[in-house]
């Protein structure tokens, strides 16, 4: 281990996983990794023999390359990449080593290309371009209930159709054309058909997705519109299992309390009831981990199918930490923890070699491995940061078990040096959500804090995932209170272990983490320095405004504003802001639709009104792209929060 910690530039240069695919034959493994170069991100893709380990670069210096695939020949392969600013449908040829794009759309492709299992075509969704007015000051005019969404805006214009190309190239089929935003595809075993999940539908009140089949006429089947199931802002993809007899997805039910936890569907793939293969099992089975550090492998893992048609191989989160494990989908509730190694591991593919799955820490970000159908076996394939260890001082991370104010156990973590001499200057970084949770994996925000001399506190609250449902419920119509309880506990700790400084502490988080950042300084004068980014600080204009608020704000405090005021405004900082004495630096995008603009200005109104010390800072970009947006907001974002923990920590 070296001597100097990691600083940003460092940080910067750190080279991240992307994703990975075992070719037809299993023999093979292409992986994508990304990097960091003069305030750009490039892509590489890179392919590796899971045997020899021999290794080759395939093509460098992408702008972008999403959902690599390999054609069911093995020649080829595909993923969404960018030209001229637009993403398209790329084809990569291992022959001839030639890179192109089979696709030439004005407002580019809406996700990768999915092969069909013949071979003969690739699907992808795309938006109309009919749509899309010529002249750009055309007025928007919508009915829809949902009609903008974050990353997307108005969909009236950019609701996406599901299309498909012949592979060796030619015109584009629209299998689909309406009112919904179709996407991810995913071809039946036999290649007849495309199935695909459909999202705000005029018709729709609320953010239910249906599922439909529809074949290369252009014929649409229903497979199920359950609207007791229901994901917000994450459309679960479907897939179909070995012998294409089910398709099956990640979703939770819409008439259980908000923050309750995923489980895995399954329906006949000639429709029917849905049925859910996991009820008895208390652990979401599509991980919600947050980080900061963009690498496409994490937050969340895709139930995949398994060899066997009568289970799907699914990643599980619990207590911090997730397992791969295999999941029946007939009869009995059988839950088999395959691969289960402390941290966090997410499955990226299936084969009848074996399973392919990225590994990843608190101090390791997130490396390739593999292992046999069993998860035994296992070696890892990649080496892509080896300085780390060797060159950096990386922290100590110590878990920390504690009861808060009520009882109520909570788990968290102390990233702090090996020998402490004196309390240190400690910064609590908050997760988003609310329903997600801090884990076993690498965060360059707590790296850039550690570097620059502060501990860093990670707790998870209630209302975190990973702890069964009465915890990750346990801030329903309180949004708020029992967090700051659990906080508060936690920082009690840091102090009695001698780690925490009290006159040096600072508070930080992104999103539902900004929200509890500003709550925490509305009622308390413990931190010195605070950094909300992105929060919500009016219940009820969040409501109102924001592209979920109703499926976020309404289902947490089971109310609207007209029936509920009283409530919303209460658990909104905006109604406690005057009363804060912590220098607050608050941060907003500007083009950020899930937790809109108008939500720091009112803040920020209130503060400066009641004569609190706070600056406001307005940057580019949708929700939290200063996490895993472009590097520019990345590090301007960074650079402002060690500035002002700097200003006031130190």
């Amino acid at each position: 281990m070296g001597n100097s910690r990691l600083e940003l530039d460092d940080l910067y240069r750190l080279n991240r996983l992307q994703d990975a695919k075992f070719s037809p034959c299993g023999r093979l493994v292409v992986y994508v990794v990304a990097m960091t170069e003069n305030d750009s991100d490039l892509y590489s893709i890179r392919l590796v023999n899971r045997d020899s380990q021999e290794e080759r670069i395939l093509i460098a210096d992408l702008p972008m390359v999403v959902g690599i695939a390999w054609s069911p020949d093995g020649k080829k392969l595909t993923y969404m990449g960018k030209a001229d600013k637009a993403t398209q449908v790329f084809v990569f040829d291992l022959e001839t080593a030639t890179n192109r794009a089979m696709t030439d759309l004005k407002y580019g492709v809406g996700g990768a290309p999915v092969w069909s299992p013949d071979g003969r075509y690739l699907a992808f969704s795309a938006v109309d371009p009919e749509k899309m007015p010529d002249d750009s000051m055309e007025p928007l005019r919508t009915t829809r209930m949902h009609y903008l969404f974050d990353g997307m805006g108005f969909l009236d214009r950019v609701a996406k159709d599901i299309c498909v190309l012949p592979a060796e190239g030619g015109e584009i089929q629209k299998l689909t054309s309406d009112d919904s935003n179709n996407v991810n595809p995913c071809w039946s075993p036999d290649s007849q058909s495309v199935l695909f999940t459909a999202q705000f539908s005029e018709n729709n009140p609320r953010a239910v997705t249906t599922t439909y089949s529809v074949n290369l006429n252009g014929e649409v089947t229903e497979l199920f519109r359950d609207t007791s199931i229901s994901s917000v802002f994450w459309v679960p993809p479907v897939r179909w299992n070995a012998d294409g007899s089910k398709a099956f997805f990640a979703a939770m039910p819409a008439d259980k309390v908000a923050g309750s936890q995923f489980n895995l569907y399954a329906i006949s793939g000639a429709g029917g009831e849905v049925q859910c293969c996991s009820e008895s099992i208390d652990l979401p089975v599509s991980p919600v981990i947050v980080t900061d550090f963009p690498s496409g492998v994490m937050p969340t893992s895709t139930p995949r199918a398994d060899i066997s048609p009568h289970s799907a191989l699914i990643t599980v989160e619990k207590e911090g930490a997730t397992l791969i494990c295999r999941l029946s989908l007939d009869g009995e509730e059988k839950l088999e923890p395959l691969i289960d190694p402390g941290c966090c591991v997410y499955l990226l593919d299936v084969h009848q070699q074996g399973l392919l799955f990225a590994k990843t820490d608190f101090n390791q970000p997130p490396e390739l491995f593999i292992s046999d159908l069993q998860g035994q076996n296992i070696k890892q394939l990649s080496m892509l940061n080896p300085e780390l260890s060797e060159r950096f001082d990386l922290p100590v991370i110590e878990e920390l078990r504690f009861p808060s104010a009520d009882g109520t156990s909570v788990q968290g973590w102390v990233m702090r040096p090996a020998q402490i001499d004196e309390p240190l200057p400690t910064v609590l970084c908050i997760h988003g959500g609310p329903f997600a949770a801090w884990g076993h994996t690498f965060s360059a925000e707590f790296h850039s804090l550690y570097g620059q001399g502060y501990a860093v506190a990670i707790i998870n609250p209630r209302g975190s995932t990973g702890y069964g449902d009465e915890f990750g419920t346990g801030n329903q119509n309180c949004w708020g209170e029992p967090e700051f309880d659990d906080f508060m506990a936690g920082l009690d700790l840091l102090q009695h272990k001698g780690v925490a400084d009290p006159e040096r502490l600072g508070v930080c988080g992104i999103s539902g983490g900004g929200h509890l950042s500003a709550w925490l300084t509305c009622h308390t004068d413990r931190f010195v320095a605070s950094v909300p980014e992105q929060g919500v600080y009016n219940m009820i204009t969040q409501y109102l405004v924001a592209d979920g608020g109703p499926d976020l704000v309404g289902a947490i405090f089971n109310t609207t504003p007209t029936e509920g005021f009283e409530t919303l405004w209460k658990y909104s900082p905006v109604a406690h802001g005057h009363k804060i004495k912590t220098p607050t630096l608050l941060i907003q995008g500007e083009e950020d639709l899930r937790c809109p603009m108008e939500q720091a200005e009112q803040l920020y109104r209130v503060m400066k009104e009641a004569g609190c010390k706070v600056e406001f800072m307005r940057m580019k970009g949708f929700h939290g792209a200063t996490k895993v947006g472009h590097p520019k907001l990345r590090r301007q974002q960074d650079e402002a929060q060690l500035d002002w923990f700097a200003r006031y920590l130190k």
